[in-house]
């Protein structure tokens, strides 16, 4: 093993936290490069565990989040001691690392239930992966939502609006290629100057879906941008369209932060973030039609600066990370006591 591959950090904040993650500039590529990508990383962290256990025991509760960190745990036998007990943060489903391969899909399956129920404490992000896992595992799990950072006053950042004021900025972290482009063609005949803002793994392949249907001028594609231009980016969109399942939906609470309502089938993590009528609306039957409806149905109420104040109040309240810390230590006490 490299010795630049993994890396101890310990914090000092008053409680002590040892953080332990890939330098992924020095890490080799297959560190996420696939499904066997995936599964030399867990065994690369796992020797790193067995070899620091001394370093481990010393920490009170051990917080691992998503699935193969907690296969590396066990493959560095810490499950087989009860101290320092295991959190572990259940980010997404576990079938999101490994069902895709159908020859292991039984074998990780049973290994699933058997790791997964013999765990002291279970986080979930949402009420929808609460239920997954009670109803895939029979287990219980606490749900711990992820923060935003309360956003300072954002500057518009897209000149080109202040002299349209007409314009429908509509924002999309995009998972599916052809869906919010065919939103954006069912709204276009009575907005034509909307235009439809990508980021996101398939935002390339939504671009030239909308190149073949005559679209591209009203499609933007965006890479990646440091925070705080982020920030101001989505503060300047109208409304954020979401279209696919997510077990929360963490770039939907980004969007409400600074004010940007949120259309989202109405499904997934997302029920437990966007509220019908109040901070955007949820589409129950997800077609480019249904939402395109949706949106221009409400366009009034969305792009209204009443909404907007209630989507930036609302998401700082309810999802701020001292609210998540303070869950989080609340939960570590009572491991380590055993309440």
């Amino acid at each position: 093993m490299a010795t630049n591959e993994w890396t101890d950090t310990v914090h000092n904040c008053g409680l002590e936290i040892l953080e332990t993650g890939s330098d992924l500039a020095g890490a080799p590529r297959w560190v996420s490069a696939g499904y066997l990508g995936k599964l030399r990383t867990v065994g690369i962290l796992g020797t790193y565990l067995k070899a620091n256990k001394n370093l481990v025991a010393r920490h009170d509760v051990v917080n691992l989040h998503n699935w193969p960190s907690y296969l590396a745990a066990r493959a560095a036998g810490l499950h087989e001691s009860c101290r320092p007990p295991i959190v572990w943060t259940c980010n997404e489903p576990t079938n999101f690392w490994y069902s895709r391969n159908p020859l292991l899909r039984c074998l990780f399956h049973r290994l699933e239930k058997k790791a997964i129920r013999e765990l002291p404490s279970i986080v979930v992000l949402s009420t929808f992966m609460q239920k997954l896992m009670n109803n895939r595992y029979g287990v219980q799990s606490k749900i711990i939502a992820p923060g935003v950072a309360a956003p300072a006053t954002p500057v518009e950042s897209l000149p080109e609006r202040q002299d349209d004021r007409r314009r429908l900025d509509i924002l999309c972290y995009a998972r599916m290629s052809r869906f919010p482009v065919e939103v954006l063609a069912r709204i276009r005949p009575q907005l034509p100057n909307s235009v439809l803002h990508l980021f996101g793994d398939q935002s390339m392949a939504a671009y030239r879906y909308a190149c073949r249907r005559g679209l591209q001028a009203n499609v933007v594609v965006h890479g990646w941008m440091p925070e705080e231009k982020m920030t101001s980016f989505m503060a300047s969109m109208d409304v954020m369209i979401f279209p696919h399942l997510a077990p929360f939906g963490l770039t939907a609470v980004e969007a409400l932060a600074v004010g940007v309502p949120v259309i989202s089938i109405a499904a997934g993590g997302q029920l437990d973030i966007v509220k019908n009528g109040f901070n955007g609306y949820t589409v129950p039957t997800p077609t480019p039609k249904n939402f395109a409806e949706v949106l221009l149905s409400h366009l009034s109420k969305i792009t209204s600066p009443e909404m907007r104040l209630r989507c930036a109040k609302d998401a700082v309240q309810r999802f701020s990370w001292d609210k998540a810390a303070d869950e989080y230590l609340s939960l570590f006490e009572e491991v380590i006591h055993g309440v």
